[in-house]
């Protein structure tokens, strides 16, 4: 490929598969204590004065890390992870982690995360082991006096998830990029894209929709194909099912960079999605319209007919509600924010998650906040998510909800 070729492209897609990462950071606290086991094998290991770190497991195959600053406030964080592509092993968050816990310790909370058991699509398993932390915090430090949750990505979802099925237990939450309209919303879209790459670009993927081949992703294939096929392209990027999201971005390099990272996240994760279901389809796209208002009618009459279709069944279906569908009903404040082009977790979400909440009669515990930007979580610094989280804690402490956009710095 050329020199003009989408800047920093093939880098898109490896900072927006896994959400988390670095094992050290300059501020991470000093004392260290190694722990492994169940809660109940856990014995109170801080008296104060000084910071502690301890890491450990929660039953089989969830990592943890506990965190506590010498001066703590005495209120907890507990940070969900966003997804983690399932080929990849099992470990504790690394990339904007250490930079956003640090951020929360020199404001003088306490953080606590885990790995989960398991990577991919692990919405339940996120959402019952993040609401594990809090009893293994009071076992291990004392009891928090409040516990708020802070969630990127599907750690968003968990995090939405964890505020309305256990209002009593958190004071609020924040959910930087999340999937908050829903799971199935989210299938659709990246399910979309794919069917739209396989009929309407001219150069095949490996593999079929539901069987994709254990080799990575051919970026440089794709990225070769769009820079030679621009028509074809166009066409993909204006086309969406009738009340689905288009593709994010407002130039060609920013709409390139949304289907190489949503082909990607169906490559990766599609056949998790199947498993998790007990082999079964989680898509569904039988009886959806494919729209588009740039391209002829007749174009769009031959997307319509021609694309593939696939019906979900209904333990499928099933699957997709309760891991997990928020419904609307908020007794603690949630804050959002969300980047305007977020080329993997749309920018719509946010008006379904409205809607819900709207319905449900809950606005007072809602602020969303969204930013004229492109990218994922990757659109926000740590201190920006930082920014967003005191919003959230002076909600909770006035009840004032906070004015939206909220300010994330200078």
């Amino acid at each position: 490929m050329k020199s003009h070729q989408l800047p920093n492209f093939l880098l898109a897609f490896a900072s927006l598969v896994m959400f988390g990462c670095d094992h050290q950071s300059p501020l991470a606290p000093t004392q260290t204590r190694s722990e492994s086991g169940t809660t109940a094998l856990h014995q109170a290991a801080w008296a104060g004065g000084s910071p502690l770190h301890t890491e450990g497991q929660i039953g089989p195959g969830a990592l943890y890390a506990i965190d506590v600053p010498a001066d703590w406030n005495g209120d907890l964080v507990l940070y969900a992870h966003g997804y983690t592509a399932v080929q990849l092993p099992i470990t504790l968050p690394q990339g904007g982690y250490p930079q956003i816990r640090d951020q929360l310790l020199a404001r003088r909370f306490a953080v606590a995360v885990t790995s989960y058991s398991e990577n991919g699509f692990a919405e339940a398993e996120g959402a019952r082991q993040v609401h594990q932390l809090r009893g293994l915090f009071t076992s291990v430090v004392a009891a928090p006096s409040r516990t708020f949750l802070l969630g990127l990505s599907l750690g968003g979802l968990i995090g939405v998830d964890l505020l309305q099925s256990f209002p009593a237990q958190y004071a609020g939450a924040l959910s930087v990029s999340g999937p908050l309209g829903g799971t199935r919303p989210e299938f659709e879209y990246v399910g979309d894209v794919r069917l739209l790459y396989d009929l309407l670009m001219p150069c095949d993927l490996p593999g079929t929709f539901d069987e994709v081949p254990a080799i990575p992703l051919p970026q440089n294939a794709i990225v070769a194909c769009i820079f030679q096929n621009q028509q074809a392209f166009g066409a993909l990027v204006t086309t969406m099912r009738d009340g689905g999201f288009p593709i994010a971005g407002n130039n060609a390099n920013e709409r390139a960079t949304s289907l190489v990272s949503t082909l990607g996240f169906h490559w990766y994760g599609i056949g998790d999605g199947i498993d998790r279901a007990h082999g079964h389809m989680v898509y569904d796209n039988h009886d959806a319209i494919y729209v588009n208002g740039v391209v002829p009618p007749q174009v769009v009459a031959g997307i319509n007919a021609n694309i593939a279709r696939y019906t979900a069944t209904p333990d499928a279906a099933n699957f997709l509600r309760q891991h997990y569908d928020p419904s609307g009903v908020l007794k603690r404040p949630l804050l959002t924010i969300h980047a305007e082009r977020d080329p993997l977790v749309p920018f719509g979400h946010e008006a379904l998650l409205l809607g819900k909440v709207t319905a449900a009669g809950s606005l007072d515990n809602l602020s969303q906040s969204h930013y004229n930007r492109f990218g994922h979580t990757d659109a926000f610094t740590a201190a920006e998510v930082a920014a967003a989280f005191d919003a959230l804690v002076t909600w909770a402490n006035t009840g004032v909800k906070p004015a939206s956009p909220v300010p994330l710095g200078p």
